[in-house]
């Protein structure tokens, strides 16, 4: 089932979408759907926070997963989902130190594995977004999202979600990446 659900997601996005009578494909190389507002449910998640940038975030992912990857394949976890970013208050200027969850939903009972800890992905409202294409594009995707969002007279808390749905590589217009705007 959830094979057919991820497959409808990326056949609407690979046609071009409309939306309010506005495409919603860009002149880039990049697609994001309509939004969706909804309220996101508790979730056990198994993760480990690092304070970053915005420049040195992608350092921190690759380096988190990696191990997590490992644990995984040495069997200390079973990850019962995508992996799942969490910005709290990331600011918009590059330089600038915030916090960085990174991890995967776990089932309830899951024991922490090395220096992960468990605890649960909060419930909230969000802005939901699906976006497809390279990561490059991702700051720009941004943009136009947070433009929707306060366009549609919702404020944003600071705090956002990226469950990676289907990933190829940095540069695929293939990845397909869930993007969650916590908002008031």
């Amino acid at each position: 089932m959830r094979k057919l659900i991820y497959a409808a997601c990326l056949a609407a996005l690979m046609l071009p979408i409309v939306s309010r009578g506005q495409t919603t494909r860009p002149a880039g190389n990049f697609v994001i759907s309509p939004m969706h507002i909804g309220t996101l449910k508790d979730l056990p998640f198994m993760y480990i926070t690092e304070t970053t940038t915005i420049d040195t975030a992608w350092e921190a992912i690759d380096k988190h997963m990696q191990e997590m990857h490992t644990a995984i394949k040495d069997g200390a976890f079973l990850p019962a989902g995508p992996p799942v970013f969490v910005f709290h208050n990331a600011p918009f200027d590059r330089d600038k130190p915030f916090k960085l969850d990174v991890g995967f939903p776990v089932a309830d009972g899951t024991v922490p594995a090395g220096d992960y800890q468990v605890g649960k992905l909060e419930s909230a409202k969000a802005a939901v977004f699906l976006y497809m294409g390279p990561l490059m594009s991702l700051g720009q995707a941004y943009g136009r999202i947070y433009m929707r969002i306060i366009g549609a007279g919702y404020q944003p808390t600071g705090d956002r979600r990226e469950r990676y749905l289907y990933f190829e590589d940095v540069d695929s217009p293939n990845n397909v990446i869930m993007i969650e705007i916590m908002i008031q």
